[in-house]
């Protein structure tokens, strides 16, 4: 057994590779690479074989003396990069009389944006064209005027003392971390282009944008960037766009075997890409929140129950649940002792639905424990189980004459900025009254807030604020839609006494500003344009994906107090406004009302870019109802059904969860989601054998896997698999595990990993 490239293999392997070598016709050294992944299951984060470092791995090997490589097959160089004729624009004016700036992605499938960024930097750069090592992206810079320079990422230094040390990594855990971190390889700005703050400008621009194109094309997310500036150059651009100077390189380059140190020392430049960068890559700290198999004993290890009995109960409920989203009770629990315990259980009269939430409100609160903000997203959906005059407790779900019937719901979800729901803050569940019981119109306004349904809002928000007092180091954010526009909930949010801060998308346009004469849109649709950011919307029915220029507009106002209250809000408004209208679709015309100061236009896209977020929780609601199927559980009360949509909500969110986290932590091994029989079954099947790896693959491509029994086809620009696909693949993946178990107990199988002998 041998270690090399960071891979354990064993002898087994190298005797199938030796076998392999001695074919007749002997294979090539990339189809050989090819099989030693298939044997070993290597794959990178978008499922794909890593042929490379299976290369590298071979070459190590025969260094070593290890194994006998094939003859390498003599193939055409492919010479210097085609360049292409290029007039560099001459610029010497202010940074704003350039316009917007745009950062143009370059793909080796794009030709001439290729040809030509190749030239520019063979050109015009001090270093000159070179390949970049490992997973890259390029761009070029442009503007009105036209090209200004370009750009290359790249892989990061394999090993770096100063920034190791910075981090706190171990050689090992440098390997298993170190694709989150990017390198700036190429940073070009012609020598014709002569514009003060220009580089620094680009650079912000970049760390913004690059995270998500990097994940749009590795299937994850960077935390880091660094480059490295050589001697006599200051750096200043990097400095100037908050770059941490992380000291010296010892100068010996990737490839210095032999401690020449020809290259000279370099400053060493880090940029981080998330607020708990040292978090996601130190020790300890590789995910934000607990993902073990266990994951349901975790959520309600603190469940208050009255019985033990109960407890375990719980947990066998939510365990079957998540192993058949879909299903209905009976088919869930198995058997008929299990699914009469459940029905039991939900009917238990010293069960109640906050009882189970509250443990789980436990285990979020220590996920969100370190986060500098979240989003606490409140939202409302209706569950309607239909005409069923047997359960009682139901009410309307749109009108009376509707013989439909059920329950409101309304959850309070938290996200991180980036998108990754932790867990449930609050749930509230309650049946409408009959029209007849309701009150009219003209009478709304004399009622007290605590008497109308729209007090969710206020419920809601006060949950979030009982939630923040057990989180000093984090700031909540509590963000609704046009329905949460209410005047008692900004009173509630600028109270002194408050901390949690409110985003809301405005329904009242037309409301009152104190002591002006115009109304609340016109004022703010008359500020000047302060800023363009860009909005990925995604594709809809009838409507494709696109990229949507946002302008934006943002100004402190004073709206009047309503009739019979006592004094006037003061707040930011912020408008985002699409103003080219698409082909298809209506254009995005956001005006939103903030407690938190506004006075820049970075501040101003950071709170457009929270309120993005809130459609997650539409997802999320999408989730519950078609793949946790709640609308379709037949219990004979309300109280009973609000027991078993606690829990169902608890399974949304652990799919919803898993399906972003992959993303998130790809290089994960997988075994912190899957048990080991799941994965070990999922992989003995696609790869047709009995011999499971000795160490579990990484986290995304056992979900991709795991999506594609679901329906997910994993073709190259399909991108990341969805909630839908989970959902399915994870009802197929239990019959899967079931199924091994079964026949490794029926024949006293114990599964022998690949490479440990018969």
């Amino acid at each position: 057994m041998v270690t090399v490239a960071g891979k354990v293999i064993s002898d087994e392997v190298l005797d199938q590779l030796r076998v392999a070598v001695a074919e007749t016709p002997a294979p090539s050294r990339r189809q050989l690479s090819l099989r030693l992944c298939q044997w070993l299951g290597w794959k990178n984060a978008q499922g794909r074989w890593q042929t490379m470092t299976a290369r590298t791995a071979l070459l190590a090997l025969a260094r070593r003396g290890v194994l006998t490589l094939p003859v390498v097959k003599p193939l055409f160089a492919k010479g210097p990069p085609k360049l292409v004729a290029f007039v560099p624009p001459v610029l010497n004016c202010p940074l704003a009389e350039l316009g917007p700036i745009e950062l143009v992605p370059v793909t080796s499938g794009q030709r001439n944006l290729s040809q030509l960024w190749n030239t520019l930097v063979s050109r015009f750069h001090p270093l000159g064209y070179q390949p970049m090592a490992g997973a890259q992206l390029r761009y070029l810079i442009r503007c009105r005027h036209g090209w200004l320079g370009a750009l290359g990422f790249g892989a990061s230094a394999k090993s770096l003392q100063e920034r190791d040390q910075l981090i706190g990594w171990s050689p090992a855990e440098r390997r298993q971390h170190g694709a989150r971190i990017v390198c700036n390889w190429r940073f070009l700005l012609l020598p014709t282009v002569q514009v003060k703050h220009l580089a620094s400008h680009v650079l912000g621009r970049c760390a913004r944008q690059l995270p998500e194109d990097w994940q749009v094309r590795y299937g994850y997310r960077p935390v880091l960037l660094e480059t490295f500036v050589g001697a006599g150059q200051a750096g200043t651009c990097y400095q100037a766009a908050n770059w941490i100077n992380a000291g010296q390189t010892a100068g010996r380059g990737r490839n210095d075997r032999r401690h020449a140190k020809a290259r000279g020392a370099k400053t060493i430049w880090l940029y981080p890409l998330a607020a708990d960068w040292r978090r996601q890559l130190a020790p300890g700290a590789a995910f934000p929140a607990p993902l073990t198999p266990a994951w349901v004993a975790q959520e309600f290890a603190t469940a208050r129950l009255p019985d033990v009995r109960l407890q375990r109960r719980l947990e066998t409920i939510g365990q079957d649940f998540y192993r058949r989203p879909e299903a209905n009770l009976p088919e869930a629990c198995g058997t008929m002792a299990k699914t009469k315990a459940a029905y039991r259980f939900f009917a238990h009269p010293k069960v109640q639905a906050q009882d189970i939430l509250q443990a789980h409100r436990a285990a979020t609160l220590q996920r969100l424990t370190g986060q500098p903000v979240i989003l606490a997203v409140q939202d409302s959906t209706g569950a309607s189980y239909g005409a069923r005059p047997g359960t009682s407790g139901l009410g309307p779900i749109d009108t009376d004459a509707d013989s439909a019937r059920g329950l409101w719901v309304h959850t309070t979800m938290a996200y991180t900025p980036a998108g990754l729901a932790l867990g449930i803050l609050e749930m509230q569940a309650w049946s409408r009254p009959p029209a007849a019981q309701r009150r009219a119109k003209g009478h709304r306004n004399q009622v007290p807030i605590e008497q109308k349904e729209s007090y969710k809002w206020l419920q809601s928000f006060q949950a979030t604020q009982t939630c923040q007092a057990q989180l000093p180091g984090t700031r909540l954010v509590s963000v609704a839609d046009r329905e949460a526009d209410v005047y008692e909930l900004f009173r509630e949010a600028t109270a002194p006494e408050n901390q949690v801060a409110l985003l809301v998308r405005v329904q009242h346009k037309q409301r009152k500003l104190s002591g002006e004469d115009q109304k609340l849109r016109a004022h703010v649709t008359g500020q000047s344009v302060q800023g363009i950011m860009a909005v990925a919307v995604p594709r809809r029915i009838g409507q494709p994906a696109r990229q949507a220029q946002l302008e934006l507009r943002f100004c402190r106002v004073e709206i009047q107090r309503p009739r019979d209250h006592d004094h006037p809000i003061v707040v930011w408004a912020i408008q985002a406004y699409e103003a080219v209208a698409p082909a298809q679709g209506p254009r995005i015309d956001w005006l939103l009302l903030t407690t938190l100061s506004v006075t820049t236009v970075a501040e101003a896209v950071e709170k457009v870019q929270w309120y993005s977020q809130r459609f997650k929780i539409e997802g999320f609601h999408r989730i519950l109802k078609s793949g946790c199927r709640m609308e379709k559980r037949q219990l004979l009360c309300a109280e009973a059904l609000r027991q078993c949509l606690a829990l169902d909500l608890i399974v949304a969110w652990r799919i919803a969860y898993l399906s972003k986290f992959g993303r998130e932590q790809p290089t994960l091994p997988c075994s912190v989601a899957f048990a080991p029989d799941e994965w070990q079954a999922l992989y003995c099947l696609n790869h047709k054998t009995t011999h499971p790896p000795a160490t579990p693959p990484a986290l995304q491509p056992m979900i991709r896997d795991v999506a594609k029994l679901g329906g997910f086809l994993g073709r190259k620009r399909d991108g990341e698999p969805g909630a839908q696909t989970l959902w399915r693949g994870l009802q197929r993946l239990t019959d899967i595990t079931d199924t091994w178990r079964a026949v490794l107990d029926l024949y006293k199988i114990t599964p022998t990993p690949m490479g440990s002998g018969p």
